[in-house]
């Protein structure tokens, strides 16, 4: 019996590492439809998108240089830019959260955060 109880153990401590590792590989993006949620986000970004090589555009042809667009224009530009950016990454993220919550209801934007930069992911994205 005592020659069992070493390989017992080192079969208890196989299953806990691979237990472990299956909590961990396990992200919370297998759960929900995070395309689902991205669509509406992706649709805004893209008519923000149009809107604004639009608006370029248009200023563009008629200074005909980008340079010679009055600076308030270019101002005012910039600003609508920079808070449509942040009005999506907004949306984006709170729809991301919606979902998660729809998996663990105790989701919190730092739990999220937490679960989708892991040292996996930060590996893949360098």
């Amino acid at each position: 019996m005592e020659k069992e109880s070493p390989d017992l153990r080192a079969v208890l401590s196989d299953l806990t590492a691979i237990k472990e590792a299956f909590l961990k590989s396990s992200s919370i993006f297998r759960f929900f439809d995070a395309s689902g949620l991205l669509r509406g986000v992706l649709l805004i970004g893209g008519i923000l998108i149009a809107l604004f090589t639009a608006a370029f555009h248009l200023l563009i042809e008629h200074y005909g240089a980008f340079a010679a667009v009055p600076a308030p224009y270019k101002a005012l530009l910039w600003i609508l830019l920079a808070l449509s950016i942040l009005l999506t990454a907004y949306l984006k993220i709170n729809n991301f959260l919606r979902g998660a919550r729809l998996v663990r209801s105790n989701m919190t934007l730092y739990k999220l955060i937490k679960e989708i930069y892991t040292p996996q992911f930060m590996s893949v994205s360098l």
